[in-house]
């Protein structure tokens, strides 16, 4: 959409509030306007307003013209080695800055990363993100995408921060190989 008093391109989430009620995302949805609200980071998708209009909920973002990765896959089947590692290494730029905060993004895939206008990357998603408590940094929720979640995720145990890194390294994989390793 177009700001009319600014011309500024946006992005708009629009959430019928039935749906949210129906697949219990309530609390999910809550927690990614949170967390958007309170980050300013140039790996993560700007969060610019949030309202409700009658059925339905709006989370106005930023305008991230390149699509998502899962596109720019589909479109190259795989990376070069060097364009697989430079988006690795901006991905783990974008998880540390999640990472700062006491979060986990739990749920990393190449769907949830976007493209901008110069070819860099930015978080999107953050309905699965946990705030850990600075004491053990850990939980235990079974939540993600099957094909990208750690081991511990999906035994249930109780885990951290990490189990992003293990998205990574799914990631990574996918770039460069073209397929999930499980």
């Amino acid at each position: 959409c177009r700001n009319k008093k600014t011309g500024e391109i946006v992005a708009i989430k629009k959430i019928k509030k039935e749906v949210l009620f129906q697949k219990n995302q309530i609390r999910h949805t809550r927690d990614e306007q949170d967390f958007l609200s309170k980050i300013k980071s140039p790996w993560i998708v700007e969060l610019k307003a949030s309202f409700q209009q009658g059925d339905f909920l709006y989370l106005i973002m930023e305008y991230l013209p390149g699509g998502d990765f899962m596109g720019l896959l589909i479109e190259k089947d795989v990376l070069t080695e060097e364009q697989a590692r430079f988006y690795v290494c901006e991905l783990i730029l974008a998880i540390e800055s999640v990472h700062k905060l006491n979060c986990i993004h739990r749920d990393i895939k190449p769907d949830n990363i976007m493209i901008n206008s110069d070819g860099y990357i930015k978080l999107i998603d953050f309905g699965t993100v946990k705030e850990t408590s600075s004491r053990n940094g850990t939980t235990h929720t079974i939540i993600g995408t099957p094909h990208y979640m750690a081991p511990e995720v999906i035994m249930g145990q109780s885990y951290s921060s990490s189990v992003d890194f293990w998205s990574i390294g799914i990631c990574l994989y996918e770039f460069y190989i073209g397929k999930v390793p499980f």
